[in-house]
């Protein structure tokens, strides 16, 4: 299976790098699918293009902001045009575990679904911890 991670940035400077470099250690050592990645930088005024440029990050440079909606919808894209048979959206701010992904996959291997979301609200699933104002706002 060839698997494409979206990674949407927009002003992502001070995790981009980390981000990507945890995604292609991981593809390096993953022998159960291909896994490629690209950065959608979404019109970033900060710094992100350039780290992404500096290190030869695979990267779509958005003219403007779209939005997450729009990157991601990008990505989704380019999966389409160059036969990927999954894409998953990885965020670029670190918040996402690529050790994840091996569960993300298994339901679309086995033929139960097409589409597969996960959560970083599972008990005992992630060490993510939302600010106290965001957890307000989802209860």
């Amino acid at each position: 299976m060839r698997v494409l991670i979206i990674i949407p940035a927009f002003n992502e400077e001070s995790n981009i790098s980390r981000v990507v470099h945890s995604v292609i250690d991981f593809a390096a050592s993953y022998s159960r699918h291909q896994v490629d990645y690209v950065v959608i930088n979404d019109g970033s005024v900060d710094g992100t293009e350039d780290i992404c440029r500096a290190e030869g990050f695979e990267t779509v440079n958005l003219i403007q902001n779209l939005g997450i909606g729009g990157a991601v919808q990008t990505g989704y894209l380019l999966a389409q045009q160059f036969g990927y048979d999954a894409a998953v959206q990885f965020d670029g701010d670190g918040q996402h575990d690529i050790l994840s992904l091996d569960a993300l996959l298994r339901p679309i291997e086995a033929g139960t679904a097409n589409f597969v979301v996960g959560s970083r609200y599972l008990q005992n699933s992630s060490s993510f911890r939302s600010t106290f104002m965001r957890r307000l706002g989802s209860s």
